[in-house]
């Protein structure tokens, strides 16, 4: 089954960042929805990314991420696209580590199941980069209000978390402590 990834990233000379990443992939995994079985689908995740130095540890960023998913016919009520867009303040207190205080607003459209549609506010803080020469992290925490566009569904306000924990035990063996997906509708 088909699968691309680009990811390209430049920060220039006096710390401002720029990063485009585009994820492309065929399967027949289950997602994380309440099929069964194994059905075929296709994903596209694309995001940009842009961080801005103010000033000696401080900066400011905006990121954009589109996914479009796409299932066979037998599933095409689940086929979707999701917007998100967010802006965020970072902190740099180690030379490659930083933390983060961001908020995101997105929209997930369903095409045939417009029931199904959400809104989506996140406010969330975060690490990223290298806290030691082995130990490395892109971990967010925060709170996310889901509400849908429709009354037939109930929506969610609560914690969540993303990213991920890296810890290279050698220089070719790393242990990776990821997060689940998120929730879905």
């Amino acid at each position: 089954l088909p699968t691309a990834l680009l990811d390209v990233a430049y920060e220039f000379p006096a710390g401002s960042r720029v990063e485009v990443r585009e994820d492309y992939a065929t399967t027949s995994d289950p997602q994380t929805t309440e099929q069964t079985g194994r059905i075929k689908s296709a994903t596209n995740h694309a995001r940009g990314e842009v961080e801005y130095r103010l000033a000696g540890r401080y900066s400011i960023g905006a990121d954009y991420t589109h996914i479009r998913v796409d299932y066979e016919q037998k599933r095409s009520e689940l086929d979707r696209s999701e917007n998100l867009m967010g802006a965020a303040g970072f902190w740099r207190f180690q030379p490659k580590t930083l933390l983060l205080l961001g908020y995101s607003f997105g929209l997930k459209d369903f095409d045939e199941s417009s029931g199904r549609d959400v809104t989506r506010h996140i406010v969330e803080a975060g690490l990223r980069g290298d806290l030691t020469s082995r130990l490395s992290s892109t971990f967010r925490l925060g709170f996310e209000d889901r509400q849908p566009r429709s009354a037939r569904i109930k929506g969610y306000r609560g914690p969540i978390a993303s990213g991920d924990w890296t810890f290279a035990i050698s220089e070719r063996t790393r242990l990776v402590l990821a997060t689940p997906p998120p929730a879905a509708e």
